[in-house]
């Protein structure tokens, strides 16, 4: 995809926005302690064994920690945000050809902005950051090429694919686990729709199973549940932790973004039925609905974790967004004057809420 000079400037204006933000916020919390890490690759393979399936996002906090200018660090987080967003913006174009991105990222933007469950520690604290966003950039990536190239792949896109699938399958906890029943969907779509590169899309996604089996049954993950801390929540039988979860837990991201989640299945039901009427599933469709059932298995994936701090439903939530860059990369096309009268309303909206909810962040 090409990028014109009036497109980049909605990037630089977004990188922009985060940096001005990202600069003024100094290192705390375990930024201290992963610091003295060091990047001695037996201490992080002690680390994985003893404490935390997450190396990859462990590695990454720690490259960027050790970067001493802070503006340069700064500036590398804030450039990684916003490339992570454009991937996002770039799905639909990847799985049905139209290119919408620079109507699509501003808009996927400012919902990241105003309903993230957890702005300050997803983004702008650097250890949190590259726990919960920054390795998100190998899932969207990832599923950014797969829509892209599922029908034309060779040997080189495959194992490009599959390494970084492997990458993408250890992000974090509840972004794998949706990664990975997506994976079991695109395989599935094939064997019903094509059956051409079947075997290549086998193989590419057996990269992320291997990655989820990796940060999911991790010494380290195992260990860390011993903490005396944890007991109480493991000793509650399996379907009193699993409703409690869902009717307790998963308020807060219900509360925080479930407006975005109700959109996206508002309007990915409305592009079922559409294509239900002729006869036909679109990308679109299909897709939006995909990742919306993602975002939903994301959340309901923590009930197997002891806590649930609000930077944890990260996950969920940027799979909540690509079903969202779906939808308005549909709206965007709709001729309808009453449908592109609700979308000009709502984005003038969300484009008040967005200026209100930076000035009080700046």
């Amino acid at each position: 995809m090409k990028i014109n000079t009036n497109v980049s400037v909605i990037y630089i204006i977004a990188f922009a926005l985060v940096y001005a933000i990202a600069v003024y916020t100094p290192l705390h919390s375990d930024d201290f302690s992963y610091s003295l890490l060091s990047l001695d690759f037996t201490n992080h393979i002690a680390h994985y064994l003893s404490w935390s399936g997450r190396f990859i996002a462990d590695y990454t906090s720690n490259i960027l920690l050790h970067i001493e200018d802070y503006y340069v660090r700064s500036a590398i987080n804030s450039l990684l945000i916003v490339v992570i967003i454009y991937f996002i913006s770039a799905l639909p174009y990847a799985a049905t050809g139209s290119n919408q991105v620079k109507t699509v990222f501003p808009v996927i933007f400012m919902v990241f902005w105003c309903f993230n469950p957890n702005l300050g520690q997803s983004v702008f604290w650097i250890v949190g950051s590259a726990n919960y966003s920054l390795t998100m950039l190998f899932v969207v990536s990832f599923l950014y090429f797969l829509l892209k190239w599922k029908d034309s792949l060779n040997k080189y896109k495959t194992a490009f694919l599959l390494f970084i699938g492997i990458l993408a399958g250890c992000s974090n906890e509840s972004a794998s686990v949706a990664l990975s029943f997506f994976c079991v969907l695109i395989i599935f779509i094939s064997l019903l729709i094509n059956k051409k590169n079947i075997i290549s899309i086998c193989l590419l996604c057996s990269g992320v199973f291997v990655g989820s089996a990796l940060l999911i049954l991790s010494p380290g993950n195992f260990n860390r549940a011993q903490d005396v801390s944890f007991q109480q929540w493991y000793s509650w039988p399996l379907l009193t932790r699993f409703l409690y979860h869902i009717e307790e837990r998963m308020m807060y991201p219900l509360l925080t973004f479930g407006l975005i989640i109700a959109l996206s299945f508002i309007f990915a039901a409305a592009i079922v039925f559409r294509d239900i009427k002729r006869r036909l599933v679109s990308n679109e469709a299909l897709y939006s609905s995909a990742f919306f059932i993602c975002s939903l298995t994301a959340l309901i994936s923590l009930a197997g974790s002891p806590y649930t701090p609000p930077r944890s439903w990260t996950g969920g939530f940027y799979f909540s967004l690509m079903s969202l860059s779906f939808v308005i990369n549909y709206l965007a096309q709709n001729k309808s004057i009453l449908t592109r009268s609700l979308y000009s309303l709502s984005i003038a909206s969300l484009m008040l809420l967005f200026i209100t909810s930076y000035y009080f962040v700046y």
